[in-house]
């Protein structure tokens, strides 16, 4: 079997952030995976538009990186999330700052990798029009439970990030699970909140976003398994690709038998959230390590999906391949 990697689809923006993250060491960029679907908040709903990923609500749009290897606290790898700020001019390199378990408000304390920071992701999840930040800590262990995996969700407020955070980990903590190794946020219920659905081993967690979210220590999750699914998620995506106005759920999951094989598919969202069956056909991948980007690339209110490969083993695999969006759901076609 060979050895799985991350594709390199949407990351070319992690050179804009260098100074937040000059001590970190394999930089995860926030990129929502996804359309940022949220409510506007009160200074971008006075200029008339809104911003997606706007944590202080002035209207711009603001970013979270990843340092997962970044040592806190004397404690290697424990890992940090840098956070920089948007302005008029682009970003603020002058307004940023980290973030940890040492941060206060923060659940937890920094150990020796746990990865804090491993994703980062961005949503309004409960509402309030400040764009929230989600962050994984994939190899932190819970009770006996290895590398099981958490998930800190830090609240967004006028003045940047809050001290207002909380952090769970899957309804049942199992080693080597890599609880948040994938996340993506989307308003699969079309309420008005980010929801945020959480790679767990074979199975998908979904949080639902409330109003309440910040004082719900440990929240409801629902499962769903992705199409086509055996070993494991490789990667997890939203945006609505039959344009229902409900968020969509893009996954890409492997299994081990046949070796390295995977499926792309589409869990459809809707008035009670994620359905289990999946929308039009599910996509056969000839192997794992596809990443998959969510847009509405041609323009007609559709979400598309393109892929790419970690894979360089022949001319097939160094290509993006897009499947447009469709009333019935996605339909594969390379290019």
């Amino acid at each position: 079997m060979r050895n799985r990697t991350r594709g390199v689809v949407g990351l070319a923006v992690g050179a804009v952030v260098t100074a937040a993250v000059a001590a970190g060491a394999g930089a995860v960029v926030s990129n929502g995976d996804g359309t940022d679907q949220k409510q506007p908040s009160p200074t971008a709903a006075a200029a008339g538009k809104t911003t997606p990923g706007d944590i202080d609500g002035d209207g711009y749009a603001d970013l979270g990186v990843g340092a997962p290897d970044g040592t806190v606290s004397g404690k290697s790898k424990a890992g940090y999330v840098g956070v920089t700020y948007g302005s008029k001019a682009g970003v603020d390199t002058g307004r940023h700052g980290t973030l940890s378990q040492a941060s206060p408000g923060i659940p937890g304390t920094p150990e020796a990798s746990d990865h804090f920071g491993s994703a980062v992701v961005r949503g309004d999840v409960d509402g309030d029009g400040y764009g929230d930040l989600i962050i994984a800590a994939n190899y932190e262990a819970i009770g006996s439970a290895k590398r099981a995996g958490s998930v800190t969700v830090v609240f967004g407020s006028k003045d940047g990030l809050s001290s207002d955070a909380i952090a769970f980990h899957a309804p049942k903590a199992t080693a080597y699970a890599l609880f948040g190794d994938r996340i993506a946020v989307g308003d699969y219920n079309h309420d008005g909140r980010d929801d945020i659905a959480i790679s767990d081993g074979t199975e998908v967690q979904v949080v639902n976003g409330a109003a309440n979210l910040r004082d719900t220590a440990t929240p409801k999750m629902s499962s769903v398994t992705p199409p086509g699914g055996g070993a494991g998620t490789e990667h997890l995506s939203s945006g609505d690709i039959n344009g229902d106005g409900f968020a969509d759920l893009v996954t890409v999951a492997y299994q081990d038998d046949p070796a390295d094989e995977g499926t792309l598919g589409v869990l459809p969202g809707s008035s009670t959230g994620l359905k289990s069956t999946a929308l039009g056909k599910d996509v056969p991948l000839p192997f794992a390590s596809y990443r998959a980007v969510v847009g509405d690339i041609n323009g007609d209110g559709k979400d598309d999906v393109v892929t790419d490969t970690g894979f360089t083993d022949g001319p097939d695999d160094a290509r993006l391949r897009t499947y447009p969006g469709t009333a019935g759901g996605s339909t594969p076609t390379i290019r």
